[in-house]
């Protein structure tokens, strides 16, 4: 799973749990991946990692079986 597909679960998962984003970044730029503040009010910054590449030049594009399949 690429980073961006990570974050937009991350992000769908925390909303249903009542969590508000406050921001998040697409692939490939600089920063915190996602800023998320919980129901009581407590921000986090979440940093996402991915198992392949969302960018099309990169050697890891599209090598999800790699990713899932190392030791």
């Amino acid at each position: 799973m690429d980073e961006n597909k990570v974050i937009d679960n991350l992000c769908g998962h925390l909303e249903r749990q009542g969590w508000t984003i406050d921001s998040r970044v697409a692939a490939g730029d600089r920063g915190i991946d996602v800023i998320a503040t919980d129901p009581k009010g407590i921000k986090f910054h979440i940093e996402a990692k991915g198992g392949t590449s969302s960018r099309a030049g990169s050697s890891r594009h599209g090598k999800w079986e790699d990713a899932l399949c190392s030791s």
